[in-house]
């Protein structure tokens, strides 16, 4: 695909080429451009039938392989207490949130099959995040994408949010841009990126706001007259927030017990933990005692209540207005019919409830997400951090009652639904297990195979169109 020529970080807009992986020459991975510079390019990853995911690139005088050591990485950084809906105690206290770091590895693999030298440039991978942000218009009630290409905001969700960038070809006499001659033989290129789970958001695709994360490659060929070609290659990383070891009371039972109507109803119910993975069995009880002859207990429905939540925004200032726009969905879990309604006491136990994983389509209208939090809207007002997207759960307990009025001459029904609500965590199956390793530092020998400075990832820097 023939790309314009570019000028090196600085272009205006109109000098950005927004171009389809799936329309690159030589299996998605090619682009060709008259500029010595890598190619300016813009793309839609949250599209993977436009854009898919190529790792290798093959041609009769190149191997390019990009190669990640893992395609998911856990931090242990998720806001249980927001999320739980509890409030801040002590800022010293021992379980307040803690930040931990990773490292996204992997390799870059050129093979040279000729026999002639190859002059190759910009041997570089980025490590790129995106976001795709939501918010709500009071205006015409209705939820807008905030951050789209032509929403006005500067950075759409084709601009990484932020970016990490290491070069490999740099000496002291070849700032990277000038051809390097490779001869026939196998390279490897390590590279390393430390991820702060203080800054960096988990990965999400849901229909009111994604994360997304590549890790992506290129490579410039010099061609005859002045013409050459880019290597492009990309791959999707997963990262997750997970809860902190030190957190581990999450994973616990919880209990509680109270008083309807005057004691017309007690109601005593048991949560085997507040930590829910997606197809895991857990446990929940409830003992419930009739306290008055007239009051009759005719059913008991567990469900899974889902709330996400986004900004409202001003359309004129294009600010959020402190206000927050909520979406609730809820999975019926289990649902028990109570026979003989006029006993005394009722002990009900459920054993095997399970919620249901995530639909393969991710904007599919009721699925269940893993619980979720994320600050920073590019709607905040400068100096603030207002929330961009939160999903959070609750334990839903509905008990139908009913209070029968008898007179002389007629017989009245009053009918009642006891709402119990019990925040908890939704996440991925295999998560859990992650909840019991410590914390993971990097050492000096994790990163010391990586070429150039590994640094954290920073916002990139536009210049204002």
């Amino acid at each position: 695909m023939l790309v314009p020529n570019f000028l090196d970080g600085t272009s205006a807009r109109s000098d950005i080429a927004n171009i389809k992986i799936c329309d690159l020459k030589a299996n998605k991975t090619l682009l060709k451009h008259t500029s010595s510079d890598i190619p300016n390019i813009q793309y839609n990853p949250f599209c993977l039938e436009e854009n898919p995911c190529v790792t290798i690139h093959e041609s009769k005088r190149l191997t390019i392989e990009l190669e990640l050591d893992a395609n998911t990485y856990h931090l242990q950084n998720l806001d249980t207490k927001a999320l739980l809906k509890q409030l801040p105690e002590n800022q010293n206290d021992s379980d307040t949130q803690r930040s931990s770091t990773g490292v996204v590895s992997g390799k870059l693999r050129l093979t040279v099959k000729t026999d002639e030298v190859i002059p190759l440039s910009n041997v570089q991978v980025r490590l790129s995040g995106y976001s795709y942000e939501c918010a709500y218009d009071r205006h015409d009630a209705v939820v807008k994408a905030v951050n789209g290409p032509k929403s006005g905001i500067r950075s759409s969700y084709k601009v990484p949010f932020v970016q990490d960038i290491q070069i490999f070809n740099i000496t002291e006499q070849n700032d990277g841009h000038h051809p390097e001659l490779l001869s026939p033989g196998l390279y490897e290129y390590r590279f390393a990126f430390i991820l702060d789970s203080e800054t960096l958001p988990g990965s999400l695709k849901s229909p009111r706001g994604s994360v997304t994360y590549r890790v992506e490659s290129f490579v410039t060929v010099s061609k005859p007259k002045a013409k050459f070609e880019t290597i492009f290659l990309s791959s999707i990383v997963l990262l997750k927030k997970t809860i902190p070891p030190h957190l581990h009371s999450v994973s616990e039972h919880y209990s509680a017990f109270g008083l309807w109507r005057d004691g017309r109803v007690e109601y005593d119910l048991f949560l085997s933990s507040r930590l829910l993975g997606f197809e895991d069995p857990f446990q929940l009880s409830i003992d419930l005692n009739r306290n008055c002859d007239l009051c009759r207990i005719d059913s008991v429905q567990v469900s899974l209540e889902q709330t996400i939540s986004i900004p409202c925004y001003d359309r004129e200032s294009r600010t959020a207005n402190g206000e927050y726009f909520d979406e609730t969905t809820s999975s019926i879990l289990h649902l028990h019919q109570i026979c003989k309604s006029d006993k005394p006491f009722h002990n009900l136990l459920f054993n095997d409830l399970k919620i249901p994983q995530c639909s393969k389509s991710a904007y599919r209208k009721g699925n269940i997400f893993r619980s979720y939090i994320e600050t920073g809207s590019s709607l905040s007002i400068p100096g603030e951090s207002a929330l961009k997207l939160k999903i959070s759960h609750e334990i839903k307990v509905a008990i139908r009652t009913r209070i029968v009025k008898s007179s002389p001459d007629q017989k009245d029904e009053e009918f009642y639904q006891i709402i119990l609500k019990i925040p908890v965590i939704v996440t991925d199956h295999n998560a859990k297990f992650y909840t019991e390793l410590p914390r993971y530092q990097p050492t000096a020998e994790t990163v010391a195979c990586c070429p150039s400075n590994v640094s954290v990832l920073t916002p990139p820097e536009y210049d204002e169109a």
